[in-house]
């Protein structure tokens, strides 16, 4: 039976960000002597702390072996949690991206991962954009707020999906999450919740989420595919 080790993430904590965190803790969690379940803890704080890499642009979630019983869990501390309003709030804890073309998180394939109550917000200005590439083994967004705003002067087409895998054999699963895409006037092709696997064997689960789109110009919007 694994145990499960907490660490903390945010100003003042364990690690200040997300990548450091993976920079000095991933490991083989299913190794004997290991047999873990990683939590990262995450804080906010007065006048916000964006918990992503510094720049704000990828953040690598790699080096881990784990299982579906031996699983890295991403996870808002209780009263930092993303608001149920919908409503960001800069003081609970939250990753904040601007133009993620390959992606604000980067998992290598074998990963096990849940993110539990943050916040995402990413800001598109560019083409072939995509908030999160997940290509780990099984990723999963439960309670988390994701916010989608498009510069207003960018007209460009935009392939503005939340999840992407590139690989078999891989899983994700939504459940709880509210999607808000602010999409001004650009010609996004694809917009809400876009999702695409490659490979055989590639699963996406929806549960009890809510998807909001804004803006955008005629037949430009989609809200799953």
């Amino acid at each position: 039976m694994p145990t499960d080790r907490t660490v903390t993430i945010g100003d003042g904590k364990d690690y200040e960000n997300l990548q450091l965190f993976d920079d000095a803790e991933a490991i083989d969690i299913t190794a004997a002597g290991s047999d873990e379940n990683i939590i990262a803890e995450c804080y906010g704080a007065v006048g916000g702390h964006n918990l992503a890499f510094p720049t704000g642009v990828v953040t690598m979630i790699s080096g881990w072996t784990t299982d579906a019983t031996h699983q890295v869990y991403v996870r808002a501390a209780a009263g930092h949690e993303a608001p149920v309003s919908g409503v960001f709030d800069e003081e609970k804890a939250y990753c904040e991206f601007t133009n993620p073309v390959t992606g604000s998180f980067n998992f290598n394939l074998g990963l096990d991962i849940t993110f539990d109550g943050i916040q995402f917000k990413f800001a598109i200005t560019t083409t072939n954009s995509r908030p999160v590439f997940a290509t780990g083994k099984s990723v999963s967004f439960d309670s988390c707020l994701m916010i989608v705003t498009f510069d207003p002067l960018f007209l460009g087409t935009v392939e503005a999906g939340f999840v992407k895998h590139n690989a078999p054999d891989r899983s994700c699963t939504y459940k709880n999450n509210t999607f808000i895409m602010h999409m001004a006037n650009n010609t996004a092709s694809v917009a809400g919740c876009y999702t695409q696997g490659l490979g055989a064997g590639i699963e996406h689960f929806f549960y009890n989420n809510t998807i909001i789109l804004e803006g955008g110009v005629s037949g430009a919007k989609s809200v799953l595919q």
